[in-house]
C-alpha cells in the first residue's frame, strides 16, 4: 500500500520517463557513485583495497543479476543496469580528471 503526496504523485505520473528515473533510478546512481568515491581513493593504498574497490564496482551488477535469477528478492530492472554503468563511467572520469 502507498501511502503519502509523494507516493500518489510518482505512482500517477509513473508513465512519464523523467519521474521514473528520479524516482527509482536517482537514488541508485546517488549510492553507487558515494560508493565509488569513498572507495576511490582507499583503492590507491595496496592490491587489497583494489580488490575490495573492485568488489565495490561489480556489487550493483551483482545484485541486478541475483535478482534477475531469483536468488535475492526485487525487481531486475535494465534501467538500473544502465544507470549503474552511466554513473561508473561518469565518477571514473570524474576521478581521473581530480573533479572529485
Amino acid at each position: 500500500k502507498h501511502t503519502g503526496l509523494f507516493s500518489a504523485w510518482s505512482i500517477a505520473h509513473a508513465d512519464n520517463p523523467l519521474v521514473h528515473f528520479g524516482v527509482y533510478c536517482l537514488p541508485d546512481a546517488l549510492w553507487y557513485a558515494g560508493l565509488l568515491v569513498i572507495q576511490y581513493p582507499l583503492s590507491l593504498q595496496g592490491p587489497l583495497n583494489r580488490l575490495l574497490y573492485f568488489a565495490c564496482v561489480a556489487m550493483p551488477f551483482a545484485i541486478e543479476l541475483a535478482q534477475a535469477i531469483h536468488w535475492m528478492p526485487g525487481t531486475f530492472d535494465i534501467a538500473d543496469i544502465i544507470t549503474y554503468i552511466l554513473t561508473f563511467i561518469f565518477i571514473t572520469i570524474c576521478l581521473k580528471q581530480k573533479l572529485l
